[in-house]
């Protein structure tokens, strides 16, 4: 189901080589006033993928050191949050005061719900979010966002996608990257 909202492309970082990947989008939106849902969808050769098994939905650490999608959002006067979401159905959610600092986990209503279809030509994530605890808090604003992805190739490279690249070497969390505006969430 596409949500209703705006579809982001990504790009390939500069250094990477997209190994089969024709693209990376990302539909975001609200389908519900507290449930915030993202499509991502990978074009290409999924066969080339790495794609991780599907095991139990929990909170995982390290999930991007695989393929992975994430969703990072700026809060108002408190740093940035920080959501990771494999195809495993595994997930995570951080907070940080700052850049890369003071890291914990962000307290949430409920786990995120993570649906996973894979085809030949199309892998695609779709993760909703219940976003109601975030939006009753009074640090909540319709803030900057990044999206990313990790994309593990069966050969060992992992090219990493995002809506703008920093320079240097791939960098989720850097202020530059937060170049989208998660949409309103009037339904």
């Amino acid at each position: 189901m596409k949500p209703p909202g705006s579809t982001y492309q990504l790009v390939c970082h500069p250094d990477d080589t997209a190994g089969g990947v024709d693209s990376v989008a990302v539909d975001v939106g609200w389908p519900s006033p507290t449930m915030l849902q993202l499509l991502y969808r990978v074009a290409g050769d999924t066969s080339r993928l790495q794609i991780p098994e599907r095991d139990k939905p929990q909170k995982r650490d390290g999930l991007w050191r695989h393929t992975c999608f994430e969703l990072f959002f700026e809060v108002a006067n408190a740093g940035y949050c920080e959501f990771n979401f494999s195809p495993s159905l595994q997930w995570a959610a951080y907070r940080f005061e700052s850049y890369r600092e003071a890291m914990a986990d962000l307290e949430m209503t409920s786990p995120p719900r993570i649906e996973v279809e894979t085809t030949p030509d199309v892998l695609t994530l779709d993760a909703s979010i219940d976003f109601q605890r975030l939006l009753l808090s009074d640090t909540f604003a319709p803030p900057h966002m990044a999206l990313a992805a990790i994309i593990e190739h069966r050969d060992g490279d992992i090219s990493h996608w995002a809506l703008a690249h920093a320079g240097g070497k791939p960098d989720f969390h850097h202020p530059d990257g937060f170049v989208g505006v998660l949409p309103d969430n009037v339904v």
